[in-house]
């Protein structure tokens, strides 16, 4: 997804993983993810604790990386 790689501002990453956050519970499921390509893509590398969900922290780093 060409979107991820041109550097997104902080207000652009709160609002998509807002707006992929379907439950609002401030995890992203791997369901959820699929809302974000680049973001599933990677889903199993970025969730850094294996908990089957990505955090906020996860998600950041993974749009930095």
């Amino acid at each position: 997804d060409p979107l991820w790689s041109r550097g997104l501002g902080d207000v652009y990453k709160r609002q998509a993983f807002d707006k992929a956050d379907s439950n609002k519970d401030g995890q992203l499921s791997a369901q959820e993810a699929t809302m974000l390509p680049a973001i599933s893509q990677r889903f199993k590398e970025l969730d850094t604790d294996k908990n089957g969900s990505l955090s906020r922290a996860e998600f950041d780093k993974g749009v930095q990386s």
